[in-house]
């Protein structure tokens, strides 16, 4: 006697769809998008030298 197998299971595309599975999906995306952010406002914090032409500057004249 032969047994069949199924090569392909129904079963993970059932559980792709799954409501569990589309709320990871979204709660996954939610945190990448908050550690983006967060790294984002640690960067400028962190960035001392940042552009600024609306300042006094110091210059050496020669007189």
């Amino acid at each position: 006697m032969i047994k069949t197998t199924k090569t392909q299971s129904k079963k993970p595309e059932a559980a792709a769809d799954s409501k569990p599975a589309q709320l990871a999906k979204i709660m996954y995306r939610g945190i990448e998008r908050y550690i983006k952010a967060q790294q984002s406002q640690n960067r400028e914090k962190n960035y001392g030298k940042a552009l600024d032409f609306s300042g006094e500057r110091r210059v050496n004249r020669g007189g």
